[in-house]
């Protein structure tokens, strides 16, 4: 197995013919092709947004995918996968480190982001965030990222209650990172959100939809 793939987003009921579980990854690609979708299909909103952000709309429909599919990285925390003990020891081969959930999934996406994915990306100079320029890249990516990750109604803010390599060990640190990031971008990646492989987004989810009756159901 992928070592993105062992991290639980949604539970099945039980008594249903549904997979137990749907993955993190997949979750964040189903997300993202329909958000994909939505936008293709809605050539008013697109422009507004691409006038809103000044960015051209093709290159904002690539960077608002990417940042689709990493909405709900913060499931991938020690203290969410605990929320499901069997799950975590089934999938993860250990058991749960007994962390309360005190901080939700989309602030704890937020740290994961701010703490790891864009301290990663600058060290590989991936979309063009250069370390000369790493405090102005992220005070203009802070705000996406917030906006994305306060998906269930709000921006989030950054909260540090509870120690990240608690949170994250270093294995989900370098899981997420391959599941979020490195598919998409290369270490010669230019300076741009185009550098993200939408196509490879959307062939993992059709992939996925097809074969998947909770999905189809």
């Amino acid at each position: 197995m992928r070592p993105y793939l062992p991290f639980w987003a949604k539970t099945s009921k039980a008594g249903t013919s549904s997979p137990p579980y749907h993955p993190v990854a997949f979750h964040g690609l189903d997300v993202a092709a329909a958000g994909r979708r939505l936008l293709l299909a809605n050539a008013d909103l697109r422009r507004r947004l691409a006038r809103t952000c000044a960015i051209e709309e093709e290159p904002l429909l690539d960077w608002v995918t990417f940042l689709l599919a990493l909405h709900d990285i913060g499931k991938m925390s020690d203290s969410f996968q605990g929320l499901r003990p069997d799950l975590m020891l089934d999938l993860q081969k250990r058991r749960t480190t007994g962390l309360d959930y005190g901080e939700r999934h989309d602030a704890l996406g937020l740290r994961l982001w701010a703490e790891c994915l864009f301290p990663r990306l600058v060290e590989r100079a991936a979309l063009g965030l250069t370390a000369p320029f790493r405090e102005d890249w992220r005070d203009l990516l802070t705000p996406w990222l917030s906006a994305v990750m306060g998906h269930h109604g709000q921006p989030v803010r950054l909260s540090r209650k509870e120690v990240f390599a608690k949170l994250f060990p270093a294995s989900t640190q370098d899981a997420a990172f391959l599941r979020g990031l490195r598919k998409g971008l290369s270490r010669d990646a230019p300076s741009s959100p185009r550098s993200v492989d939408v196509p490879q987004i959307e062939e993992d989810a059709q992939r996925y939809v097809n074969r998947s009756p909770r999905v189809r159901g």
